[in-house]
């Protein structure tokens, strides 16, 4: 899947371009709804014929299954938590919880119920090989190498990547079978891992100026620690930049010694009040939201009052977390419009750019338990200070900084005594 989307976002350059057509001829053999979809668009470009070779659906589509309780459920394992893969079970049924919303999708795609296309998957994860694919050994194997390269990524869990490989072979079977809407294609690829086409690679910019890197010192002591967790006297400024405003800012700032940690996440937004959540992802949550394919997508109506949307990355990490971008609903109504290309930018009709969303990175790539310089991300929408008093009228015209800071040590977290961030509201304009 990973280099499919390679192939597609490189498809014109020399010497990758003239390898096209052969790579093409094998994703008519994947069976896998992702590479299908990569393929048709390929063979499209380059004026090549893609033909799924045709076959039947499998047997057991024909199987009368007895009624199985709790197949409508979809509940993580016992003890599953955003570290901790929980208790293994031996059900195949249960090994596919991760994908209510992919099966729910795919059932309107194949007209097929969500209960027997849950048991296939399932099936499909035991003939892939259930517990030595993707069961606790084969975990741990992944964290310790990990850990010897000396890598703190977020926690990859094998499994979850097993069900939706499982989820678009069954949509691939179909599609080899003459059943599958592929008016459905783009949505079923969202919610079963595969990146969106339209979407190309977000990369990160350096931290812009304006955007002020905290001071998260070295504390030792626990005193020290408790003074910086309470800490209400801190004030910070909204930014500012040239010729532009500032209309969203989030941001997560971390520090990292051998076995503490200290994160420090805000977010600058015209909102009247603060937004209810115990950290940044949680809040931006409370925020309208889209998704992000060929072009942003709202799902709600109207304009956002923050001016902005939260984006919901789906499974594919076609954007990175905690992502927001401007509200699509209120470019609309401006008379704006975003180049396929680049969803992040909005342009007039004069085709200057006046609405932009950037993702930046500071700090580079960390180690586990080695670097301990500060290292932070976060997004910044901006817009031109000449459009400012249209956007003005039609948003909310309050300012609100929020902040949360947390400590981690030997894995017990410590959080600030303030249940939804500490919260400043802003009263200069």
């Amino acid at each position: 899947m990973e280099a499919c989307r390679i192939t597609w976002e490189n498809r014109y350059c020399d010497g990758l371009s003239d390898l096209i057509p052969g790579l093409v001829g094998q994703m008519t053999v994947a069976i896998d709804i992702g590479i299908f979809n990569y393929g048709q668009v390929l063979a499209r470009a380059f004026g090549l014929p893609f033909v799924i070779p045709r076959k039947d659906l499998p047997a057991f589509y024909q199987l009368e299954l007895p009624d199985s309780p709790g197949i409508e459920d979809y509940e993580p394992p016992p003890g599953f938590t955003s570290t901790y893969r929980g208790m293994w079970l031996d059900n195949p049924v249960a090994w596919t919880w991760p994908l209510e919303v992919a099966l729910r999708v795919l059932a309107k795609a194949t007209d097929c119920p969500p209960s027997i296309l849950r048991r296939r998957a399932g099936e499909l994860m035991r003939r892939d090989g259930g517990r030595r694919l993707f069961g606790p050994e084969p975990v741990n194997a992944q964290h310790d190498r990990l850990t010897r390269l000396e890598l703190k990524l977020l926690f990859r869990r094998l499994e979850v990547v097993a069900a939706f490989r499982a989820a678009r072979e069954v949509a691939a079977e179909f599609a080899a079978a003459g059943r599958f809407d592929w008016s459905y294609i783009e949505l079923v690829a969202f919610r079963t891992g595969a990146a969106s086409l339209g979407l190309t690679s977000f990369f990160p910019t350096p931290r812009p100026a304006e955007i002020v890197r905290p001071a998260i010192a070295k504390l030792k002591r626990s005193g020290e620690i408790e003074a910086w967790l309470n800490d209400d006297e801190t004030q910070p400024t909204w930014p500012s930049a040239p010729g532009r405003v500032i209309l969203a800012s989030v941001y997560t700032f971390e520090r990292t010694s051998v076995r503490e940690t200290y994160v420090e996440e805000g977010t600058m937004l015209h909102v009247a009040g603060s937004l209810n959540g115990p950290n940044l992802s949680a809040a931006l949550c409370n925020l309208p939201r889209s998704v992000a394919l060929n072009s942003i997508y709202s799902t709600y109506r109207g304009i956002s009052p923050a001016g902005i949307t939260f984006l919901d990355d789906g499974v594919s990490a076609s954007v990175p977390d905690n992502a927001i971008a401007f509200c699509p609903n209120l470019a609309a109504t401006l008379g704006l419009n975003a180049k396929p290309e680049d969803p992040w930018t909005y342009y007039n009709d004069r085709q200057e750019p006046l609405v932009q969303t950037i993702w930046w990175r500071d700090g580079g790539l960390k180690r586990i338990d080695i670097d301990r310089s500060i290292s932070g991300s976060g997004f910044v929408v901006s817009v031109a200070a000449e459009l400012w008093p249209n956007i003005e009228s039609l948003i909310e015209t309050g300012r609100t900084i929020q902040l949360w800071r947390s400590h981690t040590s030997n894995g017990e977290t410590t959080k600030a005594p303030f249940p939804n961030g500490r919260v400043i509201v802003l009263t200069e304009q």
